[in-house]
């Protein structure tokens, strides 16, 4: 039974209010329905089928996440994009270690205990870039120009996709360099890297009769961690600077899914998988495939 709220009404078993929590219910089922199209008009783009759509994976590493005036801030210490398509699998990468700048009064003990928690990237490592107006132009000309040779309506110039347990960190991270530079937020829109394998699968699975994933199932497959620790993954800074975490390498994390999507997706269109484009160079990927 619910609960009565002195000033907001009857609450639900967690304290919420009941009819704000129904309308958040129904906004949420509203928003997923909206984004779920836009995936599906994308894929449905491409005349020549899924498998030539190129669009855009990122991810970030951070110097920290700090909560602050209501909101997350957090201040990228890398960025790692790649462009993919099934069939070709990665076709261009584009990865930059980014200054924290002046350092804000109380940040920089969580910077210190993030970096030596998760991905020691050195402070004071020389190819820390500072420039953020050169930053925010280079990745949004790179991700402009992955419209692919399909393109037709549909897909969004700087659409990209992130894993949804990334996706808070990644879009804080770009709201900072937007801060920094005066760029407007959405220049970018996020999506969700799990729904466009589940949409891509059923769209090839119509013509084959596969069992297509859902969007639960599309994360767990991406969430493996199979090409994590392969030493062709990460970034080469991860590689020279002993002391760095490969497996927290926002580069590699990056390739990483765009390998998992190519083992998942090739399959069921009867694409070859190939060495240094779907999967990573001196990888055993029947492994992962069971070939």
């Amino acid at each position: 039974m619910a609960k009565k709220g002195r000033r907001n009404g009857p609450l639900d078993c967690r304290g919420r209010n009941i009819e704000e929590a129904e309308k958040e219910r129904i906004r949420d089922e509203i928003e997923a329905a909206a984004r779920i199209q836009a995936v599906s008009d994308i894929v449905a783009s491409y005349p020549r089928g899924p498998g030539t759509l190129n669009f855009v994976i990122i991810d970030v590493q951070s110097w920290c996440r700090v909560a602050e005036g209501g909101r997350w801030v957090c201040m990228p210490a890398e960025v790692g994009v790649v462009e993919m398509s099934a069939t070709q699998g990665i076709v261009r990468e584009w990865h930059k270690l980014i200054h924290f700048g002046t350092v804000p009064l109380g940040y920089r003990h969580e910077m210190m205990t993030k970096r030596d928690r998760e991905h020691r990237i050195p402070m004071d490592l020389d190819k820390l870039e500072s420039d953020y107006v050169a930053i925010v132009d280079e990745l949004l000309t790179f991700i402009a120009a992955c419209v692919g040779p399909d393109f037709a309506t549909g897909l969004r110039q700087h659409s990209v996709f992130v894993m949804p347990n990334r996706k808070d960190e990644v879009q804080e991270s770009w709201r900072w360099l937007c801060n920094m530079t005066k760029t407007d937020e959405d220049r970018l829109e996020f999506f969700e890297l799990p729904l466009l394998l589940s949409v891509m699968a059923k769209e090839v699975g119509r013509s084959r009769a596969a069992v297509t994933p859902s969007v639960r199932v599309a994360e767990g497959l991406l969430e493996k961690e199979h090409f994590s620790y392969s030493r062709n993954v990460a970034c080469s800074v991860f590689h020279e600077n002993e002391g760095c975490a490969s497996s927290a390498c926002a580069l590699g994390r990056a390739r990483s899914l765009a390998y998992h999507f190519c083992v998942y997706v090739c399959p069921l269109m009867e694409v070859r998988l190939l060495e240094k484009v779907h999967y990573p160079a001196e990888f055993d990927v029947s492994n992962v495939t069971g070939a």
